[in-house]
């Protein structure tokens, strides 16, 4: 039953750092910076860099390409795992409860 509950939470650890993917952050740094960041709650995946201009900057930070963070994308992945371990407890307690009410004890 708890190996069942730790690989579903470790599997909606890494959907929900997957689907995390979806926000994206730009930033830009004056006008010679240009950021973005993606990952939720944490940003994991990014980049970025600094130029004369802003257009140069934007195109040399998509020339050089993606860069990961490891420490923010493990901690990533253990949020949302914990997060699913949350709601496998609580859609347990609430299917307990269900046929709890279903099956009432008769005493005898």
């Amino acid at each position: 039953m708890f190996r069942r509950a730790w690989r579903r939470s470790g599997a909606i650890g890494l959907a929900g750092t997957a689907a995390g993917l979806i926000v994206r952050t730009i930033t830009t740094g004056g006008m010679f910076g240009w950021f973005e960041d993606r990952g939720w709650p944490f940003a994991w995946l990014g980049r970025g860099a600094v130029a004369d201009g802003l257009d140069e900057a934007r195109r040399q930070a998509v020339a050089e390409g993606w860069a990961l963070d490891p420490t923010r994308l493990v901690v990533d992945v253990i949020v949302w795992a914990y997060a699913g371990l949350v709601l496998i407890c609580v859609l347990g307690l609430a299917v307990r409860a269900q046929k709890a009410r279903g099956n009432p004890e008769r005493p005898e």
